[in-house]
């Protein structure tokens, strides 16, 4: 059985038009909710992702860097959930940081989610930018951030990517050497 083509602005797998405010990007977002806290952040997902870059593939497989000769960042499930976790905390609080509201830093967050490999890592944040072209072009206008990107020692990857009740995205990645 076929499925009806999509009105404009919607989806052929939804009922309705997408809302108006979510025709502007191509996100998919889902509602998560933190326990206790009674509030919600909106995790931030691309269509057609296969599992390893639908948090936003920020920067998955940095065309910079390939040029530079670097290879493609692998996507890590445990760097994703210390990214998302992260950024979902940030979004949720109101606050924007390297360090978590409880004083820890990303290596602490990264060994918490049981990421045990590598002597190296790195952590990029953005809030604001609407999509991963946008937030990987603001990183790449700071030196900092740039020299993370570009760093060929980085073989792996997460990206957590969320919706703060603004509907402000509030982006980490986080990066690791084998």
């Amino acid at each position: 059985m076929r499925r009806p083509p999509a009105a404009p602005g919607g989806s052929p797998y939804a009922p309705f038009p997408r809302p108006a405010h979510r025709r502007r990007h191509a996100d998919h977002v889902r509602r998560t909710h933190e326990h206790g806290a009674g509030r919600h952040a909106l995790l931030v997902r691309r269509r057609g992702g296969d599992g390893a870059g639908e948090h936003g593939g920020a920067a998955g497989q940095r065309p910079a860097a390939k040029k530079k000769g670097c290879r493609a960042l692998k996507h890590h499930p445990r760097l994703h959930r210390a990214a998302h976790a992260h950024a979902a905390d940030m979004a949720v609080h109101g606050y924007f940081s390297h360090d978590s509201r409880d004083g820890r830093g990303y290596i602490d967050r990264v060994k918490a989610a049981g990421y045990k490999r590598g002597g190296s890592w790195a952590e990029l944040l953005g809030k604001g930018q609407r999509t991963p072209a946008v937030i990987v072009g603001s990183w790449m206008n700071d030196p900092g951030s740039k020299a993370s990107l570009l760093n060929c020692k980085f073989a792996y990857t997460g990206v957590g990517a969320v919706e703060d009740a603004n509907g402000v995205i509030v982006w980490t990645q986080l990066f690791a050497t084998k």
